[in-house]
């Protein structure tokens, strides 16, 4: 992922400017709270194509964790997926950027699930 920022145009004729790695970091966050905690993709790499205006992501690790079935762990994702460990570390060293709060209007704080619709 590149330096460059990206310009997004707003409803409201405004525009604002992020970077790939802000973006990665908001798909990232979105995809756990969007899964209710179940899942977590992150270690995105990947390249933004302007003239498209489109991100490609590739390698991605994904956590699976299920409270609900505390003890399985699936291989499915293979050897990097770290289960509730990994989603853990991610939100220990996750800083809630501009597109973490636009994506859903505002992202709760990652263990409110109260309000939270179960997807996945």
């Amino acid at each position: 992922i590149t330096t460059n920022t990206i310009e997004i145009d707003m409803e409201d004729d405004e525009k604002i400017h992020v970077t790939p790695a802000e973006v990665a970091q908001a798909f990232s966050h979105y995809s756990s709270y969007h899964c209710h905690e179940k899942y977590l993709i992150c270690d995105l790499q990947g390249v933004f194509v302007k003239k498209k205006r489109t991100f490609y992501f590739t390698d991605p690790v994904v956590h699976y964790y299920d409270k609900l079935k505390p003890g399985k762990k699936t291989a499915f994702f293979g050897r990097t997926n770290m289960g509730r460990k990994g989603i853990d570390k991610f939100f220990e060293t996750h800083d809630c950027n501009l597109l973490c709060e636009l994506v859903t209007g505002g992202f709760r704080p990652a263990r409110d699930s109260s309000k939270r619709q179960r997807c996945c």
